[in-house]
């Protein structure tokens, strides 16, 4: 972990492992470079520095899944309407972190608190079912 922390990782690390046949365990494989959590954790970083002490608050979903199929354009459009895309001025607002296909979408919601988030949820009950029976 030392070693793959030096080399700049952030976020998580997914180690997939397997048992032999003889009981031994051994690890497959180490996807610490770009999966999970991992972008995210480098852009939040990117855009805000590494004094974690001034990011917003998030919410990050990377594998959303829709209630219909959306286009690109479809979502971003009612984003901008709603007023929930990303704003650089105030820190907060909606970005796509993985792309619309087979209904599914990544979200990554950064605002100034944990009720902020809660109303920005609720306003994007259109795109996902995951967010009706959501609570605070």
């Amino acid at each position: 972990m030392d070693i793959i922390a030096q080399r700049g990782a952030v976020g998580w690390v997914d180690i997939d492992w397997g048992k032999l046949a003889d009981d031994r365990v051994i690890g497959i494989e180490s996807n610490y470079r770009m999966t999970g959590w991992t972008p995210t954790a480098a852009l939040i970083r990117r855009m805000f520095g590494s004094d974690k002490s001034s990011y917003p608050v998030l919410f990050c979903c990377e594998a959303l899944p829709t209630k219909r199929t959306f286009s690109l354009k479809e979502i971003l459009e009612k984003l901008e309407n709603q007023g929930l895309s990303y704003d650089p001025d105030k820190r907060q607002g909606v970005f796509l972190n993985c792309p619309v296909g087979d209904q599914f979408v990544g979200l990554l919601i950064l605002a100034s608190g944990h009720q902020q988030i809660g109303k920005m949820l609720d306003q994007l009950k259109w795109i996902t079912a995951e967010f009706d029976s959501l609570h605070t």
